[in-house]
């Protein structure tokens, strides 16, 4: 982006955007702070700090965001039933937000969601056929939600992961290959998928020779 010129991102918990601040039990003798914060961050004079202007402008820029898109949310709904997960959840936001798009102005979104608990050094075969089953289940809602809604077709969403696992399994927590794993490596797979991606392909080429003698390999299946 253009410094100055971009939108800053915005960070949002699984379930939404909370409410900045709210009263206890809206009650009227609670005091709403906002005016003050933003008062105390409005102060400058001409040997006021450059590091504490900044700060102040971005927290001024973060309580005025905040109360424009909680105004264009509040009216945002699915009509797809997300299941019970952590990844559904964050979908099922970004589907929410995605809907806004002509209210806030935007031509282009970009969204990040993550999934953890990849880091299978024990029973590797059955959290991954757990796991998989999740991603699955959220992503089938998701691409649901956005055919409804229409922005399937303009949709494009990219798997990645930070690092993968070896070929080759460990001995297990037990020494003795029962709930065997997969220890930390280079080489792994992605997916992308989007409305108006031609899909079905398989990308790239396997390596030819997955043994520690190949020429991408390095020791237990580290590729």
């Amino acid at each position: 982006g253009s410094p100055g010129v971009t939108r800053a991102s915005i960070s949002l918990s699984p379930s939404g955007l909370q409410k900045l601040l709210p009263r206890r039990n809206d009650d009227d003798l609670t005091p709403d702070l906002l005016p003050y914060i933003l008062s105390l961050n409005n102060a400058t004079s001409i040997d006021s700090p450059f590091m504490s202007e900044t700060w102040s402008a971005k927290v001024s820029d973060a309580i005025y965001q905040q109360e424009a898109l909680e105004d264009i949310l509040q009216g945002a709904s699915v009509t797809t039933e997300f299941p019970s997960h952590r990844l559904c959840d964050q979908l099922e936001t970004v589907a929410k937000v995605m809907s806004t798009h002509q209210e806030r102005g935007a031509d282009r979104d970009l969204f990040y969601v993550s999934y953890g608990g990849w880091d299978t050094h024990s029973n590797a075969i059955a959290r991954m056929e757990e796991k998989f089953d999740n991603v699955n289940t959220c992503l089938s809602a998701f691409v649901q939600e956005l055919n409804t809604t229409g922005l399937w077709e303009s949709t494009v969403l990219a798997q990645f992961s930070e690092f993968g696992r070896t070929l080759d399994p460990n001995s297990g927590p037990n020494d003795d290959g029962t709930e065997k794993g997969a220890d930390h490596a280079w080489g792994g797979n992605h997916f992308v998928i989007g409305g108006s991606l031609k899909g079905g392909q398989v990308l790239g080429q396997y390596p030819s020779d997955f043994t520690d003698a190949g020429p991408l390999a390095l020791r237990r299946g580290r590729i």
